[in-house]
């Protein structure tokens, strides 16, 4: 009577009768067992097309494949194949404790434990690693890939953009120079947004041409995504990015402003624990007051007065070179606003150009929110990131200086 049942559970066998199934690999990147060319089984991003779905067959006893009716899943030499219907040892299978198991004891594993695709399917002896195990995954229950929602794997909401700040005293935010991870002080800028793309299952920079984070040569950059084990991150214990080869983000040891990323041994070190804040979520920027840390009012105009006897003002002059000028108070160019956003101070002239130390001279440049542009006022003093502070050329009061 067993023969001829044609749905419900097969106890003996661990599968349902005759509903379509994915056999998903356990290892980081999910793939599917898959038939490819000359019907070699192999592991592969899932598409949805029959070749990747398998169903139990009652008579046969076998898994046979939905695409390829009159073909089981079958392991009679060293690599898996879909083979003609033969119901032989080498075609019977139970799914018991996350293996698929053959009737020899033999189960089937991912060749090299790689997980890469178009990697062959291989019969090995048991040893409970993950590339060992699978998860059967009922069509009729699996939907499409996850567009939104929280990933438990993974440890992130998907396509939800966030922040990634250091846990280091500075809380700053990883963020870019040129494609390279550093971190920056917050500055609104879309080079420190990010999101979790579950389909390529790979940390994204929304403004950096939606590159992924990656770690190929242990320094981190931003390259197109191709999902290798080297873009690969979870978000563990509410603080460390994790990659498939047991590396972490880390910080490289110094809170400083665009300082390198890199990937290291986890430590347990503050370098290397971070904090995702999402953006819907994030705390909001002043618009007003004062801004303790920096010394200065939130967009309320000033000018930048010289304590030399003249009280001369700085003033942007040829267009951004800053000298001291006689103080005139209606002219913007010798006005200043602090942008709490981009955490500059900027030039009343033109609001996208900030106060810029980049070389020995002082400019009014595009603003970048780099080191050379992030000011504080302390103790009469406009001093950078660097330790380095404004000052007149030569000691010389004179007009134009």
């Amino acid at each position: 009577m067993n023969a001829t049942r044609t749905k419900g559970l097969n106890t003996e066998r661990g599968l349902h009768i005759n509903r379509p199934f994915y056999i998903q690999s356990k290892l980081w990147l999910e793939r599917v067992i898959s038939v490819y060319s000359s019907k070699n089984l192999v592991i592969q991003s899932r598409t949805d097309k029959d070749h990747q779905r398998w169903y139990f067959d009652q008579a046969s006893k076998t898994v046979k494949s939905v695409q390829f009716k009159d073909l089981s899943l079958d392991i009679r030499g060293g690599n898996a194949y879909a083979y003609k219907t033969d119901s032989r040892w080498y075609q019977l299978w139970k799914y018991e404790d996350e293996h698929f198991q053959n009737e020899r004891g033999q189960v089937l594993a991912i060749q090299s434990k790689l997980d890469t695709e178009n990697r062959q399917v291989v019969r090995e002896n048991k040893n409970d690693q993950d590339y060992q195990k699978w998860v059967v995954r009922y069509f009729d229950v699996t939907g499409p890939f996850p567009t939104s929602g929280y990933s438990k794997n993974w440890g992130m909401h998907i396509n939800r953009p966030f922040h990634i700040q250091t846990q280091m005293s500075s809380g700053r935010f990883l963020d870019h120079i040129s494609n390279r991870l550093v971190i920056k002080t917050r500055n609104g800028r879309p080079t420190q947004e990010f999101y979790f793309d579950y389909k390529t299952r790979t940390i994204r920079c929304k403004g950096y041409n939606n590159y992924a984070l990656d770690v190929r040569n242990t320094w981190a950059y931003s390259y197109g995504a191709n999902s290798a084990w080297y873009q690969l991150f979870k978000y563990q214990e509410g603080k460390y990015f994790l990659n498939q080869h047991g590396k972490v983000l880390d910080a490289n040891s110094k809170d400083a402003e665009g300082e390198y990323t890199t990937s290291a041994a986890k430590t347990g070190k503050t370098q290397q624990k971070w904090r995702i804040i999402y953006l819907d979520q994030r705390s909001k920027e002043m618009t007003k007051g004062l801004n303790m840390n920096r010394g200065l009012y939130v967009n309320r105009p000033f000018m930048i007065v010289s304590r030399m006897w003249m009280n001369r003002v700085v003033s942007v002059a040829g267009g951004w070179n800053l000298v001291i000028q006689t103080r005139k108070d209606n002219d913007k160019r010798q006005q200043w606003v602090f942008d709490m956003t981009s955490k500059t101070i900027q030039t009343l002239q033109d609001r996208k150009r900030s106060m810029d130390f980049r070389g020995g001279n002082a400019y009014a440049y595009t603003t970048d929110s780099r080191w050379y542009q992030l000011f504080k006022y302390d103790n009469g003093w406009v001093v950078n990131e660097k330790g380095q502070v404004l000052a007149v050329q030569s000691k010389l009061d004179y007009e134009n200086r």
